[in-house]
């Protein structure tokens, strides 16, 4: 049977890995369509030689394939799981859960991204520096944010450390909210120029009849 997805690659999908004599290997949901499911950074990767088949099951939202994704699990009890994968346990997985399901709109529009990345890169287009950091930050909102890959999962294909992809998290929230990156301090109200003198606390200076 032919079934057609609309936006393969930007809507949320729940797929199933089977392999050798109809076992199910593992069963998993995205809010980015294929992106996950074959991307090389799954931790099914390295297990493709033995998927023999992939189901998709596409559904109109985050939640629902939630449910779906708990419900195929006990169904069909998969070899794999984020667990046995090195992922993370049953607790962590609903906190994950959690954490995808609160992923800001903002993340997933191209037009909102970009214009975050010119705000706090104003010279991208002319200085190698900013262009690698916007980079990484482009990196993170894609992996982290509209991906759902967990922290453990892009260090380990990035080779990053835990501390520099929590920073970038940060940072990236931050900015979005109005607040310099690595400050607590709002863009738009640091005044411009250096600072007026306060006349009131100079010394007089000598010679004058005040004194």
């Amino acid at each position: 049977m032919l079934t057609t997805i609309q936006n393969p690659f930007n809507s949320p999908i729940v797929y199933v890995h089977w392999g050798f004599g109809d076992e199910c290997l593992y069963v998993g949901m995205s809010i980015r369509g294929f992106s996950r499911p074959f991307s090389a950074i799954h931790k099914m990767w390295k297990h493709r030689k033995s998927v023999t088949r992939t189901d998709i099951h596409s559904v109109v939202s985050r939640e629902e394939a939630l449910a779906l994704e708990g419900q195929l699990t006990k169904q069909l009890k998969p070899k794999y799981d984020e667990s046995s994968l090195g992922g993370y346990s049953k607790f962590g997985k609903e906190r994950h859960d959690e954490r995808v399901q609160k992923t800001p709109a903002w993340t997933n529009d191209d037009a909102e991204v970009r214009s975050l990345l010119k705000r706090v890169f104003p010279k991208l287009d002319t200085s190698e520096t900013q262009r690698k950091q916007a980079a990484a930050w482009m990196l993170i909102i894609h992996q982290y944010f509209r991906m759902g890959l967990t922290r453990n999962l892009i260090a380990e294909q990035t080779k990053w450390s835990q501390n520099k992809i929590k920073m970038l998290i940060r940072n990236i929230s931050r900015a979005k909210a109005g607040f310099q990156a690595g400050t607590n301090m709002r863009r738009g109200l640091r005044p411009r120029g250096r600072p007026k003198k306060n006349s009131a606390l100079l010394p007089a200076p000598s010679g004058d009849p005040t004194l």
